[in-house]
């Protein structure tokens, strides 16, 4: 954040009060209190539309472009992707909702017996993550063609990103 200094941060109300008042070790010890000192905040709540199955979706105010935040809640209390629609479909970065590609691809296998335990140890919500990862796979499944999905930490899906991100693509 402290490289955008006069940035608005888009962030649901569960996350910034996990940040602001954290409630448990996992909580006390992920958010940084000088990362939030001078930031602008603009909270979303549950309401919201639906995206493709998902649920309390909001579109972000303000802004004059088909973007949302995608609650993806278990890695952290308010975890939420971002969905971005280009000229050739939707683009959601999960961020932390899943480490592996195999997590919500194929047939659905976790990525390697480490990185699916830091997963479950980091997870505010083992079962909420798991759920959304679920529902990842679903989506990947079923509208292949519709959504690009991919995560904050799996290199093989950012280079396969930055590979198709051809100026007539976005």
């Amino acid at each position: 954040m402290r490289d955008f200094p006069n940035a608005t941060v888009h962030v649901h109300e569960r996350e910034l009060n996990a940040a602001t008042q954290p409630s448990s070790f996992k909580e006390r010890n992920r958010y940084l209190n000088y990362q939030l000192k001078d930031v602008e905040f603009e909270t979303y709540a549950e309401a919201g539309d639906h995206w493709f199955g998902f649920s309390a979706v909001t579109s972000l105010h303000g802004i004059d472009a088909e973007i949302a935040l995608v609650p993806l809640f278990g890695h952290s209390r308010g975890h939420c992707g971002v969905a971005i629609q280009s000229a050739n479909g939707w683009l959601l970065h999960a961020g932390d909702a899943y480490f592996h590609h195999s997590d919500i691809r194929s047939d659905n296998k976790p990525g390697t017996r480490t990185l699916n335990l830091f997963q479950r140890l980091i997870a505010t919500d083992n079962r909420e993550r798991l759920a959304n990862r679920q529902r990842l796979h679903e989506l990947v499944s079923s509208k292949p063609n519709e959504v690009t999905v991919f995560c904050a930490h799996d290199p093989l899906e950012l280079e396969q990103l930055s590979q198709s991100a051809t100026p007539d693509r976005f």
